[in-house]
């Protein structure tokens, strides 16, 4: 089985980013933040 994992590192450094602003500025933090999944199944395989 093969499978595609996309991780959205753009998404991921923008949460954390506004995290540690949060940080600084005293403000409560989330304990978990996700970033959407997107599932991706894969194609079924072709017999010739």
């Amino acid at each position: 089985m093969h499978s595609l994992v996309s991780i959205d590192f753009f998404r991921i450094g923008e949460l954390t980013y506004k995290n540690m602003l949060n940080s600084i500025n005293k403000k409560p933090l989330k304990a978990v933040i996700y970033t959407p999944n997107t599932i991706i199944p894969p194609e079924p395989e072709r017999s010739n």
